[in-house]
């Protein structure tokens, strides 16, 4: 009618290849086709020459979107297929997973159900990490941030307390396996400042300074045999000015000590 492709029909490249097959109207993909790229290609919805409404896009690599579009972008609900099988279903703004979605394990098992915000976790959610591990708190910037516990693969709680930037920090409580446990202060992942070690029947082992996750600076041991001692400590051993006493209060060994022993 105006010289311009209406209905359906086909465009090709130049060497002859498809380039689009589908609906048109006036020249513009329009409906229902398929567009081939350099990097895979789409089938689904166009309008005014673009991917809008529902469509598939499956990349050369093997990775897969179906979903919502809309001016050739993915915004709305779809599905998005990684490469090595893991999946993500939720919301998309931009090209970005954003709002509400969960990410799957390529066997189905769940990995997170955490909100996103521009393409990463924020808020309140839950992972699973494969070794069964799984962390249940806080996120930002995709990393675990303020409150959060995480939890060994029986259940049990390994750490409650604060994050920053994915890491332990701030105040916190470490359960070991053994039954043991600390209370106290965390910086990058170790125990750093003052804090506690309890043995697994609730009596405290170690209560003290910590340094780069060993005992340093001032504290006091309580040993098994009802012994302890109170005094300075440098990379996990007594160093420095301490006194050692019997289990019956009485002194041990009062004077320095050089890496563990007493010197006099």
């Amino acid at each position: 009618m105006n010289g311009l492709p209406n209905g359906k029909g086909k465009i090709y490249y130049k060497n002859g290849n498809i380039h689009y097959e589908g609906d048109m109207i006036n020249g513009k993909r329009e409906g229902y086709g398929k567009k081939n790229y350099d990097n895979g290609y789409y089938i689904g919805e166009f309008k005014n020459d673009k991917r809008n409404g529902k469509g598939k896009f499956i990349w050369k690599d093997g990775e897969i979107y179906e979903g919502d579009w809309i001016n050739d972008l993915r915004e709305g609900y779809g599905k998005y297929i990684y490469k090595d099988g893991k999946y993500y279903i939720g919301y998309w703004k931009k090209n970005l997973k954003h709002g509400k979605g969960k990410q799957f394990y390529k066997d189905g098992t769940l990995q997170s159900d955490i909100d996103f915000v521009n393409g990463k976790f924020e808020g309140y959610g839950r992972y699973n990490y494969e070794n069964g591990e799984y962390y249940i708190g806080q996120w930002l910037n995709c990393l675990k941030e303020g409150k959060g516990k995480l939890y060994y693969k029986n259940g049990k709680i390994k750490y409650d307390g604060n994050f920053i930037n994915g890491k332990f920090e701030g105040y916190g409580r470490y359960n070991y396996l053994n039954g043991e446990y600390y209370i106290g202060q965390w910086h990058n992942d170790l125990k750093e400042g003052n804090g506690k070690i309890y043995y697994n029947n609730g009596n405290i082992k170690y209560e003290g300074d910590f340094k780069n996750d060993k005992l340093e600076g001032y504290g006091r041991y309580n040993y098994l045999n009802g012994e302890y001692y109170i005094g300075q400590w440098s990379q996990d051993k007594k160093h420095g000015k301490g006194i050692l006493y019997y289990p019956n209060g009485l002194i041990k060994n009062d004077g320095f000590f050089f890496n563990d022993k007493f010197e006099g």
